[in-house]
């Protein structure tokens, strides 16, 4: 199945170049639209150049009751001056655990009215991750009362 042109998700900033439903899974191809960092070293005023193309996979929320991966493209940058290289941080993504934030966010509101195994399932994510997730949001609100 291919994407509409417009298909774009504003959260996590990449562009759907397509989608394929392969097995259980629902796989979304995409393309990350994240300008050039600056680098570490040598500040704002060096000029990074492309450096070549990174994939990172990401679970992200269920679509249409299947779990979903989300096989983002990356570009890597190179500075010119020093030749350290850099790739940017994708904005809601939690790469500790390699999902989106919005996929945390569901599994802790869902977390309320059904049990974690049964997420897991939806998620296609083992039981124990989303016993992980939900631990580490208790642990943050405890902190912010």
């Amino acid at each position: 199945m291919e994407a509409a042109p417009w298909a774009r998700w504003r959260e996590i900033e990449v562009v759907i170049d397509a989608v394929h439903d392969i097995g259980p899974d629902r796989r979304i191809a995409a393309r990350a639209e994240v300008r050039a960092p600056h680098c570490e070293r040598c500040g704002p005023a060096a000029r990074m150049s492309r450096h070549g193309l990174l994939t990172r996979q990401l679970r992200d929320l269920p679509h249409d009751g299947r779990p979903t991966w989300l096989s983002v493209q990356l570009t890597r940058w190179r500075c010119a001056a020093c030749g350290q290289t850099a790739t940017p941080s994708m904005a809601g993504v939690q790469s500790r655990r390699r999902m989106t934030q919005r996929l945390i966010d569901w599994l802790v509101r869902e977390s309320a009215v059904r049990p974690a195994a049964q997420l897991a399932r939806e998620a296609g994510i083992d039981e124990k991750t989303v016993r992980g997730v939900l631990s580490a949001a208790r642990g943050r609100v405890a902190v912010l009362s």
